[in-house]
């Protein structure tokens, strides 16, 4: 009885029924945990939880193959249990019926299997017996040689092993023929009647797998003296450095010395006992024979053979693999100044269109179109020596198209001019200068009006020179006249000349000092001078170009004085002239309002007409009262003509 915590602390709990195992053991009653009631009804259950497995049995397999097992199980049931062969390939099994189960097994090796790791759900007791054993022999392989031929005399070799003609590996048999089982697997063809012989090998390996055979056969050819293929000439190129001997007869066995020599005296290329070393450079007819010992006496025992080696042909070593040039900058090309050290004896080749004379390498290129054009020098083939060529190219590349776009400067003078470039051909510009008519550098962006070249280079490095020019806008002119005298008090008006439009004047100002200015535009002007005047104006068109002139207006001291009032009320009187001592006549006398009208006018009048006052009206109409500019102009008696500039205020009641 274990504790749960669905019990309470301090509460008395009894037992009203009791099971018992036989095999486990009996409850305790003297247990100080129990309280036993006296009416316990004890009940005794026996479990009879036995479990046996045996395996048993024996194979044989020839090679890799699937076996049944027999696996017998008594008692109680599930059981689960792990079939193993101790490699590894261990197999869990799980048995829910009494009785005799099979089982497949992928065998590969020879095993033992065994039952292990045991578990029965229900925790019987389960006993084990017995192991299944299996044995697997490999299966036999057998690989022979088809057919060979060997001679059958000792100097090219008439010993044969048939061990050796087996090529699957080492397998147990014996070798027979038709007369019966060979003694030795060697034999010997020495003296042998040429002819076709066969032998057979039956393998003895085991018991399990059946045993194979196999035939080889075995061509025995008459051989006294060696073939007549020592006797051969051999063409070689230069530069094959060396032959190895054994490879000149391949299939003789003869031993013997080796000798060589030449005709010509030349020195003769390295012999040692492998291999016949011909060092570059090395060119001529060399005579390579052979000595065979132990012929038999009706053999010759001198071999020879002639080699003849021919200089390769040699195109020459290339310096310039590639040469790039802009149009028009060649004529012709020379293709031999791009290689060195050629033979003479060969032709230059294209596939473009350019004018090529094939055996001087002259190309003209004259007005040739942008590209990529190939050459190749061809020599020709010499003897074995295969033809040998060199190839080099030539790029073209076409000076860039360009679009200029000109502004001309704005105002006379200025360096407000520019150009800009566009490419047209789409080869891209790296960089490119402009120079005036003095060779000096300028920047596109501050142009005067004048002549220009400018020079790009493209990204090919190819030069595009043109000239282009710019136009100075007419020079504006304005002229205010010369400087000038006038008599104190008098009006003076400068009217400016210009040479262009005044409705593309956007802005004027005039500048004056000592003045008073009676009329304002920008083509008059109507002074007063009080003193010596420096006038000044400047013009702005609507380009923004300005122009600018001045002049100095001196002020004669009159002799004789005009007296004028310089206030009047209209109510009571009117304005003109006071005192007009040695005025003979009156030119004109003006009246100005403030804004420079013109509001009263008379002319050629005697000083003395009182009726030539202004009497402060405009159009019958009384003015608004205020300040007002006066201009009179009068001849004295000298004959000089004066004017007389001031203002006068106008008061009403």
């Amino acid at each position: 009885v274990s504790y749960s915590q669905s019990y309470s602390l301090d509460s008395t709990y009894y037992i009203s029924h009791i099971v018992g195992d036989l095999v486990f053991g009996e409850i305790n009653y003297l247990d100080e945990c129990l309280s036993i009631s006296n009416y316990i009804s004890f009940v005794y259950k026996v479990c009879s939880c036995e479990t046996s497995l045996s395996i048993t049995g024996f194979d044989e397999l020839c090679g890799a193959g699937v076996v049944l097992v027999s696996i017998l199980c008594e008692g109680n049931v599930p059981v689960d249990f792990t079939l193993s062969n101790g490699f590894g390939n261990d197999l869990l099994i799980s048995i829910d019926q009494e009785g005799e189960s099979t089982i497949s097994l992928s065998v590969e090796n020879s095993s033992v299997f065994n039952i292990i790791n045991v578990f029965s759900p229900d925790g019987c007791n389960v006993e084990i017996e017995g192991e299944y054993e299996v044995i697997v022999e490999d299966e036999i392989v057998l690989l022979l040689e088809d057919t060979i031929s060997i001679c059958n005399a000792t100097a090219e070799g008439s010993i044969i092993d048939l061990a050796d003609m087996i090529i699957s590996g080492e397998v147990l048999g014996i070798w027979s023929d038709s007369t019966g089982s060979l003694a030795s697997t060697e034999l010997d063809f020495d003296g042998q009647l040429p002819g076709t012989y066969n032998y057979i090998f039956n393998t003895d390996i085991g018991n399990i797998c059946p045993d194979t055979s196999g035939t080889v056969t075995i061509i025995v050819e008459d051989c006294t003296c060696p073939f007549d293929i020592f006797n051969m000439e051999l063409a070689l190129c230069e530069g094959e450095s060396s032959i190895l001997l054994e490879s000149i007869f391949a299939d003789s066995i003869y031993s013997g010395i080796w000798q060589i020599s030449s005709a010509s005296g030349a020195p003769l290329p390295i012999l040692d006992t492998e291999r016949l070393r011909i060092d570059d450079g090395f060119i001529g007819e060399i005579n390579l024979s052979f000595s065979i010992e132990n012929l038999p006496l009706s053999c010759p025992n001198d071999y020879s053979y002639s080699i003849n080696v021919f200089e390769k042909p040699n195109p020459g070593n290339i310096i310039i693999e590639e040469l790039e040039i802009c149009k028009g900058d060649l004529d012709q090309i020379i293709l031999f100044d791009f290689i060195e050290d050629y033979d003479v004896n060969g032709t230059w080749q294209s596939s473009s269109s350019l004018l090529l004379n094939s055996s001087t390498g002259l190309v003209n290129v004259n007005n040739a179109d942008g590209g990529l054009y190939t050459f190749q020098y061809n020599i020709p083939a010499n003897g074995p020596c295969p033809a040998e060529s060199v190839e080099v190219s030539l790029v073209i590349s076409n000076p860039e198209e360009i679009f200029l776009t000109l502004s001309d400067p704005i105002c006379f003078g200025q360096s407000d001019g520019s150009v800009t470039i566009e490419s047209q051909s789409g080869n891209g510009i790296s960089n490119f200068t402009i120079v005036d008519e003095n060779n000096t550098l300028v920047n596109p962006d501050s142009l005067s009006g004048g002549d220009y070249t400018i020079t790009v280079m493209s990204e090919e490095g190819c030069i595009t020179i043109e000239d282009f020019s710019l136009v100075d806008p007419v020079e504006l002119f304005l002229n205010l006249g010369d400087d000038r005298e006038v008599q104190e008090g008098a009006l003076t008006t400068i009217t400016p000349v210009i040479n262009f439009p005044g409705e593309n004047i956007s802005l004027y100002e005039w500048f004056v000092n000592q003045s008073s200015q009676i009329q304002v535009g920008f083509d008059t002007l109507i002074l007063a001078p009080d003193g010596e005047s420096l006038v000044q104006l400047i013009i702005i068109n609507d380009d923004g170009c300005i122009v600018a002139d001045d002049l100095l207006i001196t002020v004669l001291e009159n002799d004789v004085p005009v007296v004028l009032a310089n206030i009047f009320n209209t109510e009571t009187g009117s304005f003109g002239l006071e005192n007009f001592k040695d005025i003979v006549l009156v030119n004109s006398f003006n009246i100005y309002d403030r804004w420079g009208q013109l509001i009263y006018n008379e002319q050629n009048f005697q000083p003395s007409d009182n009726t030539k006052k202004w009497d402060g009206t405009y159009n019958g109409i009384s003015v608004t009262p205020g300040v007002y500019v006066y201009s009179i102009v009068y001849t004295n008696k000298d004959g000089m003509i004066i004017p007389i500039v001031g203002d006068v205020t106008v008061l009403q009641d």
